[in-house]
């Protein structure tokens, strides 16, 4: 199976289940206490965020899988079973969770979600499932389910086959790209107005996203490997997310999900002409669009089980860079949920400088024809976590990061080096990869990793 390094979840792979079993009476369903301690979820020594196990053949019963994603922070559990069938006779009645505490199980689903495939979520308290995660090794998953009537002319029910939990391989790159589009309002603030249409109450964000498929294409299926790390993406003036395809497709085949909303101020298509008169509006939107995918991780939608929400950077190009810039680094703006930076051909606004410290990746063409190099050095200074600035030799402002090219292709896989190290805790070693892969095409003008 492949899954993402330190990715949130836990799979499990049914190679055969039991055509029939004795009679066993099945335990209860209860809770048990958790006890051991828990990793920080940002400590690239913490144990792996994606588990998984196998279960021998036995009575040549028909294989399938089975994948459990954990939110340790929102205190969730999703699973979803794929070709999970009974041996030739009897059936099944559901997939359950046992710790090696006695008594300690947990129904995750029943016959019907082994029937149909889809995900089926509850709720499981944060502490059990960062234990979970910590010492996957102390669980099970079980199969349970009847066999053959016994002596008395009665079914068998009890558990039909079981696998141990262990830590998983990391996943295969690139994943097919799906593809989809939601819209998240918010009615504390206003739409502006663009030229002669006036602005009016509440805001409407429409919001494309790009994740790993099953298979590529829009509304394909996720893949089940996730949850995923999440990238909040801001396009520039005048401008709209699919602008920047290629990139947003290359993060997403790294193994991210990218939230990429159309601002009702700056974008592109809307009625009137679009305005940088509600620029300071835009972090603001990116934070609900925030709350929207955590909101949807936890209410069983397509995003639960896709997005990790608790892996998150935010990115942005052009004015859409100032707005990631003023998210990760200023006071008035930043959220503590976010997670690292990546600014592309942008500046920084007034305020005050955040506390916290993120891992902040400029990226600049040296050439660009409306911004200063010096402004690019500005956005550098208000970093106060690691930080790099690299520019695109001769590139101009949108160039490298929107045209098919070479130089292009080399900054977004900077961009992946830059997430891996910052969402995965992957020693990557960013400028070295630089300097090494396109010396003619990148500079580090400043800064390390």
């Amino acid at each position: 199976m492949r899954l993402i390094p330190r990715a949130t979840g836990v799979a499990l792979t049914l190679t055969a289940l039991v055509a029939a079993s004795p009679r066993v009476a099945a335990a209860p369903i209860v809770a048990a206490h958790a006890s051991r301690a828990t990793a920080d979820r940002h400590d690239p020594l913490a144990p792996p965020r994606a588990v998984a196990a196998s279960l021998p053949a036995a009575d040549g019963g028909p294989a399938g899988s089975a994948r459990v994603a954990v939110d340790p922070v929102g205190g969730r559990l999703c699973v979803t079973s794929t070709g999970v069938r009974p041996g030739p006779v009897g059936a099944l009645t559901g997939l359950v969770l046992s710790a090696d505490v006695p008594n300690a199980r947990w129904q995750l689903a029943g016959a019907d979600a082994l029937a149909d495939g889809q995900p089926r979520c509850s709720a499981f308290a944060p502490l059990q499932a960062r234990d979970l995660l910590a010492h996957p090794e102390t669980y099970s998953l079980i199969v349970t389910g009847s066999g053959p009537d016994g002596p008395d002319g009665l079914p068998a029910v009890g558990d039909l086959t079981r696998g141990t939990l262990a830590a998983a391989a990391p996943a295969a790159r690139p994943f097919p790209v799906g593809t989809r589009t939601d819209v998240v309002t918010d009615t504390s603030r206003g739409t502006p107005g663009r030229g002669r249409v006036r602005g009016h109450p509440g805001r409407r964000l429409q919001v494309s996203y790009y994740y790993p498929g099953v298979s590529a294409g829009a509304g394909a299926p996720a893949d089940p490997e996730g949850p995923f790390p999440l990238v909040l993406f801001a396009h520039g003036y005048d401008s709209t997310p699919q602008d920047y395809d290629r990139t947003l497709r290359a993060w997403a085949a790294a193994g991210y999900v990218v939230a990429a909303p159309l601002f009702p101020g700056s974008g592109r298509g809307l009625p009137g002409p679009a305005t940088e008169a509600d620029l300071t509006q835009q972090p603001a939107d990116l934070r609900v669009v925030l709350d929207a995918a955590q909101g949807h991780t936890l209410d069983g939608s397509w995003l639960a089980g896709v997005a990790d929400v608790t892996r998150v950077a935010v990115a942005g190009h052009s004015d859409g860079g100032s707005t990631a810039a003023a998210a990760g680094l200023l006071a008035g703006y930043t959220d503590r949920r976010y997670d690292a930076v990546i600014v592309m051909a942008g500046a920084r606004f007034a305020g005050r400088l955040a506390a916290r410290p993120l891992p902040l990746l400029v990226l600049s063409g040296d050439r660009d024809e409306y911004n200063s190099q010096r402004t690019f050095a500005d956005v550098l200074a208000a970093g106060r976590g690691t930080r790099a600035w690299v520019q695109a030799v001769g590139g101009s402002h949108e160039g490298p990061f929107t045209a098919p090219s070479r130089q292009a292709d080399v900054l977004r896989a900077l961009e992946v080096d830059f997430l891996d190290r910052s969402l995965l805790g992957l020693d990557t070693r960013v400028a070295e990869r630089v300097h090494a892969a396109a010396p003619s095409l990148t500079r580090l003008r400043a800064g390390a990793f």
